[in-house]
């Protein structure tokens, strides 16, 4: 994503899509997915480091922006969730965006 909400406790997304790949190498590539982690204090009570993937976004690399959005949604749910797991991550684990 763009914007982090680096801070602690809050959730954000990264993926393994890289826009600076040439077109010949982005061709092979046709699905891409974001996990989406929480922000956690070091041990040493200096800085953040992210924490193990909680939930993963899938979609295709032709129309990115869906699987942004939803990813930027689930962020914003989990945060407002927190401290408690919304009840319908005990099923699931990812989801793909169409």
């Amino acid at each position: 994503m763009t914007n982090s909400r680096k801070e602690e406790f809050a959730h954000d997304s990264n993926g393994s899509r890289n826009m600076k790949l040439s077109p010949a190498i982005s061709m092979n590539c046709l699905t891409f997915s974001l996990g989406i982690f929480r922000w956690l204090l070091k041990a040493s009570g200096k800085g953040l480091k992210k924490s193990a993937v909680m939930y993963r976004v899938k979609g295709y690399t032709s129309n990115p922006e869906p699987v942004y959005k939803r990813a930027r949604e689930i962020c914003d749910e989990f945060d407002e969730e927190f401290p408690h797991i919304p009840l319908w991550l005990g099923y699931r684990k990812s989801e793909t965006v169409r």
